[in-house]
């Protein structure tokens, strides 16, 4: 008896984990508040969480009391999570210090249409590709735009980019904004653009561009949308006053930031999806390496100041060659042939990405020690880049024309010279 009495009597966990509700939608904040009565300096390991949910903030309380001479101390973490997709999840155990919680069961479903119509009134997003007659080429930018609408119920926001799988998407220019006015109502328009660089050949998926932040309840909105939301948000606008405002950060205008204007809810818009065909490197290309572009050009800083060659002394000659349309990174290296009688040593070449706004241009820039080994006349051979022009669909040649010239008796001997530089390697 005495036994039965000793081990089925209650056990108090140190560590429990609680959730404002069962039941979201998509967008909804969910609200995971953990507490411990165990005074302890560890804080929980939220490392589980990052598969399923994306964490918007946390906030912390501790409190001591003492009640009939007994002291109890309860510290509390309040995290804001955002799940990523539709379904029921598991919120895993979470571990603070040497305890844990149990795991919570949630269920995410799709924002019904009458909530959806309410905040597309306040809030919405458009994207698009500029894709001329549908033919873009394996590497070639695709400017990809996307314009955010909201009006002044937005409270704050925050972009999530698409992640393009066989692709890079690249930000160029500054944001614009502007003020339009639809159907009686005036938005702010924030639009950025980008542009996409496809690795491969075949259709191309980009998903959706995201908004999320939080709306105010306003007047305008459906009394069934109110009601609802005055629910589920009451745990949540307690959580956000406690924290002094969104945990969300404002992209677009600090004119937007938190205020007192009543209950607010959790929004995320996204964009369609748009599917671009690439295509592959065309087989009447005949250039050593692939190169689309919707402009080439180079320069030659001979061209200004032809060198005075000697036998035995360097002259450094500096390539540049621009591109528009491909990042520094995507420009293959160029071929420099090397001339009879000479020694040829390109240095490691340098590049960088600027753009226009609209554009990106990849700058590759190369310098190149030549050292004659004999005097007399010598023919440097013209540079060639072959490449593809996506803008009129034809291969096309850029080339630096060859320079002839004069080599002259220096003061080192043909036999003196060093033949194997330390820092430069013989191309």
């Amino acid at each position: 008896m005495l036994l039965l009495m000793l081990f089925s009597g209650p056990v108090s966990a140190q560590v429990v984990a609680s959730i404002n509700q069962n039941s979201f939608y998509k967008g909804d904040l969910i609200i995971l508040t953990i507490e411990s009565t165990e005074n302890q300096k560890a804080e929980p390991d939220l490392t589980p969480l990052e598969t399923n949910f994306e964490i918007k903030g946390t906030s912390t309380n501790s409190q001591i009391s003492i009640t009939n001479g007994s002291r109890s101390f309860k510290k509390s973490w309040k995290v804001e999570l955002q799940a990523k997709t539709i379904g029921q999840f598991t919120i895993p155990k979470i571990k603070v210090g040497n305890e844990s919680t149990e795991a919570l069961q949630i269920n995410v479903k799709e924002l019904p249409p009458e909530i959806a119509a309410e905040t597309n009134k306040h809030i919405f997003i458009e994207a698009a590709v500029d894709v001329e007659n549908a033919e873009i080429y394996v590497q070639q930018q695709i400017p990809y735009t996307v314009k955010f609408y909201y009006d002044a119920a937005m409270q704050t926001g925050e972009v999530i980019l698409p992640i393009i799988e066989n692709a890079n998407i690249r930000v160029v220019g500054r944001e614009k904004k502007y003020q339009v006015v639809q159907a009686g109502v005036k938005y702010v328009v924030v639009e950025r653009r980008y542009v996409i660089s496809p690795e491969k050949s075949g259709k191309l998926v980009i998903p959706p561009t995201i908004v999320q932040g939080r709306i105010a309840i306003t007047n305008g909105d459906s009394p069934q949308l109110r009601k609802r939301m005055n629910e589920v948000d009451m745990l949540n606008e307690l959580f956000f006053d406690i924290n002094n405002g969104s945990t969300f950060s404002n992209p677009f205008d600090p004119f937007f930031s938190r205020r007192s204007i009543g209950p607010t809810r959790p929004y995320s818009v996204e964009s369609e999806s748009i599917e671009v065909n690439v295509l592959p490197v065309p087989q009447s290309f005949t250039g050593a390496a692939w190169l689309p572009a919707e402009e080439v050009k180079m320069q030659d800083s001979w061209a200004k100041t032809p060198p005075s060659l000697k036998v035995g002394e360097p002259v450094t000659r500096t390539i540049i060659m621009q591109v528009k349309g491909l990042a520094s990174s995507q420009i293959p290296e160029i071929f420099i042939p090397k001339p009879a009688g000479m020694k040829v040593y390109p240095e490691q070449a340098e590049g960088e990405t600027p753009n226009d706004g609209n554009t990106i241009y990849g700058i590759q820039r190369v310098d190149i020690s030549y050292i004659p080994d004999k005097s007399g006349p010598v023919v440097i051979p013209e540079i060639k880049v072959d490449w593809w022009d996506v803008i009129n669909k034809r291969q096309q040649t850029y080339t630096l024309p060859e320079w002839n010239l004069n080599v002259s008796a220096g003061a080192i001997k043909p036999n003196e010279m060093n033949t194997e530089p330390e820092v430069m390697a013989d191309l």
